[in-house]
């Protein structure tokens, strides 16, 4: 057997580093393409997490995603009375901003690492003439979820 003969059978170091290369390619491909199919933050997974938090409905002005690093800017954010939906937001939030790592995206239960909230507004109604029907919850998670 010549050496020509020898190297084709085993299969020369070139093709397996190129096979390897490629296997890690598709598999960072797809891993990217789960990631972006199922990314925590878009304006509504936003949205529906803080709707269920505080149990009202919120209001996003402007809202931008980030991959590097994962998270997002949230701007113009207003939490609506529960029952009257003539008055003023309750709450309002300049930005809301999410960061995080992407080994916290990678555990069961997603780790955020940074919330930061700017321009934070509570506007307390004023008391209504039935004092003793007035309650005024911040927090009533429907889910049960934490964000």
């Amino acid at each position: 057997m010549n050496s020509a003969t020898r190297s084709t059978r085993k299969g020369s170091p070139r093709r397996w580093i190129l096979v390897s290369a490629a296997a890690v390619a598709v598999g960072v491909a797809v891993g990217a393409t789960l990631l972006v199919l199922n990314w925590p933050f878009t304006e509504a997974a936003v949205t529906k997490a803080l709707e269920d938090r505080f149990a009202r409905d919120v209001r996003i002005q402007k809202f931008r995603s980030s991959y590097f690093p994962p998270g997002c800017v949230a701007e113009g954010i207003e939490f609506l009375h529960r029952k009257r939906k003539d008055l003023p937001p309750l709450i309002t939030v300049q930005t809301l901003t999410i960061r995080t790592g992407y080994s916290g995206l990678l555990r069961i239960h997603k780790l955020v690492n940074d919330v930061q909230v700017a321009g934070l507004h509570v506007l307390v109604p004023p008391k209504s003439p039935d004092a003793s029907r007035q309650t005024f919850p911040l927090t009533n998670s429907t889910s049960g979820k934490t964000f």
